[in-house]
């Protein structure tokens, strides 16, 4: 070898003289070297050798890969040397014999890296023979030379040539290996006169016969080529037959191809398989092929096909198969497996059906068994009874064991042909494929109990829609009745209070169509429900209505919701709207009659009034506010008497309303039966009003049109009106006061003006006390509104839980019956993919697709405001401690943020003014003992100030509001140029707590500075404030708390508020 490395133009000569190739595997990439006579030494074109193990794999004969795979394996597992011959198939479908020797090369760790050999063609020496030892085969003389027997009789011979070596692989003798060909030449003639026997018989044939490669070059064609395809063989030798082959057609051709080369040499496939074929004139014909695999054999060297012609045959079993469309009903799409076999139950012959419908070929099908063996016994004793003649035909449904491993239901029809002699001949087996059938009886059963065990009541009719055929137990339960029952009844019409919605809808559906809307159905109780309804139309195959559907969703409860939510809304407006009233009127006879209309309008009660409590001389309710519907008679001017009268020392007695649905049973109304019939009061409902539990007023509806049963939530509404009134009656006696107070003091000023001394001192005292009658008459009516207000958003928050609580409650409850009606919907698209055209249309119109994605988000979005309504319950409930008198500890962080939520919309965009933006910088605080209540209430004042005076900065109106106390100081260093609000809080070393609120808005002059905290001083508009908020704020601050209250401001740069508490109570500290 090393004397041949140094040359390689000698090295690839030795290679081509002795038929020997070199080859190198690297194990690790799979990647294949080959020396370069390769291919010339097997007739294989370059590019089909790829240079990967398995491409090469590939070229070995079939037969022969497994031995060569394991030896392979077997060299790198026990490091030896691998030696074997083996054959493989050439491009030209000829078989060669290999020799091969190779050796493993390992790495350090002992891992194989490479594998290196050469292969020789020994095909030659198989056939003349096996090589001697110690000798080399050269060549092979000329085969038609002959030589003469010891007869003197000519024979021929073959003749090869055989080298003989020394140990210095010099020559040292020349043999000749003389073989008598006389045998061969005989084999020869026979087989050319087979072959010209079988060729006489190939040309004669009617069918086609086609030889082809293993890759399905065509190697032959017979001359019935011509005849049924219109080409000559010599067009077609050489081309792919897949050219000529359709292409839905080529891929089934390509496995039988495949199949053929894979079942061994000799083996025929008879498939039955058609196929088409172009011909030459560009039409298309249908072929009927089977196949034999000859590979191996080396006069054909391919696989022989015979193809038939059954385009014919074809066109009459189409016809026959229109025919049957047209003149019978057949299951849609189905085959039936047809079978002959013999008495004995062998089979015969199959079609092609039966064997798709179990995966096997008619010879597989001999050779197996495929009952399910809980179904033989049954089968047996039938055909035991067909044999017997006891029975001319049977039926059975049974499991088949498919060719994959999977079941097939198949109905099974068996009948047993007999002569005259009633002698069996043969039985007819038919099988349908019923698995699907099987498939969806199962999957309808799941259906038909997920529909039994549905939440919705479901109802299905006739296709009149007057004859009910199926209840659900969801439906029995809602409305109280059996099918039967309902049906004795009328059916569904005896369900709806107004029969024309029925009918309107039962035509819809009949004709057709879908319906939906909410509709009042009565259970058998005779309950009037808010129901929900669905209908849908039932249709056969052919499009024609044969049923309807109804679906039933009990809505009541969700419409008392809705009704009860906005009853709590108007009640909310109502209450608003008068509280603003009274914030923003001191006119007693406005606020009045601003009351009893909105009351009466909002209870639709045909009267509502407002009597003033007067206990001097004597007690009596003088009418001052009246709102009266047209065409009853005013009570204007009347005055009730309260001393002897029973009822009105009730109604002055609580603060709860008494009502009356019937003025007339009410024992304690006797007295006054003549002047209600007088004035045709029917109903009536009176509550007092009152300040610090002393009656002030009395609010009194009466309903003269009809008896009227008053609803809870309508009296908690006049319960809640009547408080308010009761604190503007208060509010008004307070401002009396305070102004007959400030006339005294006018008069005592002008007679105390003859002692100058005297009168500047009475005078001091004088001002000094109306100072303080002052700040408590407005601490009073601000604490009897706040505290008003905190009952109010109290309500409020009970109002608005109540349903959000329904709602959150119920919410993941929808969330799962969609889920459910969902899945229901996707197992009708993956067991229907087809609908019928009036549900496709339905599913385009309401694009069902993005409903199905859809629908979860608008749920989970649905519940997100669930949840924000109930933070926003939360925080009403946290302000709404205002009236709290006890000090206890609380989280100052949580009473900000509840005044923030409630100010919330007045921080949004609003027109061309921007958000206002608040920035927090909470710092780490305990729980501080204080009145929380009241401290809310600091907190609503001071950012409702600063919320304004960003708002008049917006709008470039009066810059004089915001306090300034440090003339040099700059007040919102830290903020942005954008409306903003920043609150702070810190604890610092002295257990203060120390809270900051600070605005960028249009800060203020000293002069309104020096005015801040007098009680009723305001710079804003006339009805937009009182003047007491910074007044209160800062009692409750420095007094209630014994902290400190103090403001930064500056004209154009904005204010800020600091606030200084201590942690403890000082009372409490002392202790």
């Amino acid at each position: 070898m090393q004397y041949l490395d140094k040359s390689d133009t000698r090295l690839k000569l030795a290679l081509q003289v002795t038929n020997t190739g070199m080859w190198e595997w690297d194990i690790r990439t799979g990647q294949v070297a080959l020396s370069e006579n390769i291919d010339q030494l097997f007739g294989i074109a370059p590019e089909t050798l790829k240079g990967t193990y398995k491409s090469l794999l590939k070229l070995i004969y079939f037969a022969d890969r497994r031995a060569v795979t394991q030896a392979i394996a077997r060299s790198i597992k026990e490091q030896v040397d691998c030696d074997i011959d083996f054959r493989i198939t050439c491009p030209d479908g000829s078989i060669h014999r290999l020799a091969t020797q190779a050796r493993v090369y390992y790495d350090e760790r002992s891992h194989p890296i490479k594998m290196t050999g050469v292969c020789r063609d020994i095909t030659r020496e198989r056939i003349t023979g096996e090589s001697l030892p110690g000798t080399r085969f050269e060549g092979k003389s000329s085969d038609k030379k002959t030589w003469n027997n010891s007869e003197k009789q000519e024979i021929p011979v073959s003749c090869v040539l055989i080298s003989h070596h020394i140990e210095s692989s010099e020559t040292e003798l020349i043999s000749t290996l003389t073989h008598d060909t006389t045998p061969a030449k005989q084999a020869e003639e026979a087989r050319a006169r087979s072959e010209a026997k079988w060729r006489s018989l190939i040309q004669n044939s009617s069918d086609l016969i086609t030889i082809l490669s293993a890759d399905g070059t065509i190697l032959y064609e017979s001359p019935a080529i011509e005849r049924i395809l219109g080409y000559s063989p010599e067009e077609l030798i050489g081309q792919p037959v897949l050219k000529y082959i359709a292409p839905q057609d080529t891929e089934a051709i390509t496995e039988a191809i495949d199949k053929s080369v894979v079942v061994g040499h000799g083996v025929t496939l008879v498939s039955n398989m058609v196929f088409r074929c172009l011909r030459k004139d560009g039409s298309w014909c249908f072929l009927e092929a089977s196949s034999t695999n000859l590979l191996a054999d080396e006069a054909v060297g391919g696989i022989v096909i015979n193809f038939r012609d059954v385009t014919e045959r074809l066109k009459v079993q189409e016809a026959l198969r229109q025919s049957e469309v047209r003149f019978r009903a057949i299951f849609e799409g189905a085959a039936l497996g047809i079978a002959l076999c013999d008495p004995s139950g062998e089979l015969l012959t199959s079609n092609p059906a039966m064997q798709k419908l179990f995966g096997y070929t008619e010879i597989e099908l001999r050779q197996r068994t495929i009952t399910h063996p809980d179904d033989v016994a049954a089968d047996f004793n039938l055909y035991q009874a067909l044999l017997a003649d006891s029975i001319s035909s049977y039926q059975l449904e049974k499991r088949y064991f498919h060719k994959s491993g999977n079941l097939v239901w198949g109905r099974l029809t068996v009948s047993l042909v007999r002569d005259k002699a009633r002698k069996p001949l043969f039985v007819v087996t038919m099988v349908e494929d019923i698995t699907a059938a099987k498939q969806t009886e199962a999957e309808l059963l799941r259906i038909s109990k997920a529909v039994e065990n549905a939440s919705d009541a479901i109802g299905i009719t006739d296709s009149m829609g007057s004859r009910l055929i199926y209840l659900n137990a969801a439906f029995c339960q809602m409305f109280g009745y059996t099918l039967e029952q309902l049906n004795a009844r009328g059916g569904s019409f005896c369900l709806f209070p107004n029969p024309k919605v029925m009918h309107e809808v039962s035509a819809i559906t009949i004709s057709g169509h879908s319906w939906q809307g909410e509709v009042e159905m009565i259970t058998s109780s005779g309950i009037v429900k808010q129901i929900a309804l669905r209908t849908d139309a039932i249709k056969d195959v052919a499009g024609e209505v044969v049923g309807t559907i109804a679906i039933h969703t009990d809505i009541t409860e969700r419409k008392q919701a809705e009704a009860a939510l906005r009853r709590s809304y108007y009640r909310a407006e109502l209450i608003k709207q008068i509280t603003t009233e009274i914030r923003s009127s001191l006119d007693l006879q406005q606020i009045f009659q601003t009351t009893v209309a909105r009351v009466g309008q909002v209870l639709q009660t045909n009267r509502c009034m407002i009597y003033l409590y007067q206990d001097t001389p004597q007690p009596q309710l003088p009418l001052v506010a009246e709102y009266l519907e047209s065409g009853y008679s005013s009570l204007h001017g009347f005055t009730g008497s309260v001393q002897g009268n029973l009822y009105a020392e009730r109604v002055l007695a609580t603060d709860q309303a008494i009502a009356f649905t019937n003025v007339y049973t009410e024992p304690s109304l006797t007295t006054a039966l003549d002047w209600y019939r007088e004035k045709n009061i029917k109903s009536m409902v009176c509550i007092r009003t009152s300040y610090q539990g002393k009656p002030n007023g009395v609010l009194s509806l009466h309903q003269c049109d009809s008896y009227r049963n008053w609803l809870s939530s309508e009296i908690e509404l006049i319960e809640a009106v009547a408080a308010q009134v009761g604190i503007a009656v208060a509010q008004a006696s307070l401002l009396d006061k305070e102004t007959q107070t400030a006339a005294q003091l006018a008069e005592q000023n002008t007679a105390l003006q003859l002692s100058e001394a005297r009168a500047n001192t009475k005078a001091t005292e004088l001002e000094q006390a109306l100072e303080e009658l002052q700040r408590t008459q407005a601490q009073l009516v601000q604490t009897e509104k706040m505290s008003s207000l905190g009952e109010l958003v109290a309500g409020v928050a009970h109002e608005i839980n109540n349903p959000v609580s329904f709602i959150t409650g119920n919410i993941n409850y929808a969330c799962e019956y969609i889920q459910d009606l969902l899945q229901v919907v996707n197992l009708y698209q993956q067991h229907y993919p087809e609908p019928v055209a009036v549900i496709q249309d339905e599913v385009e119109e309401v694009d069902l697709e993005f409903v199905i994605k859809d629908l979860p988000n608008l749920m989970r979005s649905m519940k997100v405001g669930a949840d924000r309504l109930h933070e926003i319950v939360l925080s009403l409930r946290n302000f709404s401690r205002l009236d709290e008198a006890e000090m206890k500890p609380v989280d100052i962080h949580e009473g900000i943020d509840s005044t923030l939520l409630i100010l919330k919309n007045r921080l949004k965009a609003k027109g061309e003014s921007p958000e206002i933006q608040v920035i927090k910088e909470y710092g780490v605080l305990p729980l501080v003992e204080c009145y929380a209540g009241q401290l809310n209430q600091v907190f609503m004042n001071l950012i409702s100030n600063a919320i304004d005076a960003l708002e008049s900065k917006g709008e470039e109106k009066d810059n004089s509001f915001q306090p300034n106390c440090k003339k040099n100081q700059q007040v919102n260093q830290s903020l942005p140029t954008a409306p903003t609000i920043k609150i702070s809080t810190e604890a610092n070393s002295h257990n203060w707590v120390v809270i900051r609120i600070v605005d960028n808005g249009v800060g203020m002059t000293e002069e309104v500075q020096q005015k801040l905290f007098d009680p009723f001083f305001t710079t804003k508009p006339l009805g937009k404030g009182t003047g007491l908020g910074l007044s209160i704020s800062y009692q409750i601050i420095v007094e209630k708390h014994g902290g400190k209250l103090q403001c930064i401001s500056k004209l154009g740069q904005g204010t800020q508020f600091i606030i200084r508490i201590p942690m403890r109570h000082p009372d409490k500290e002392m202790v």
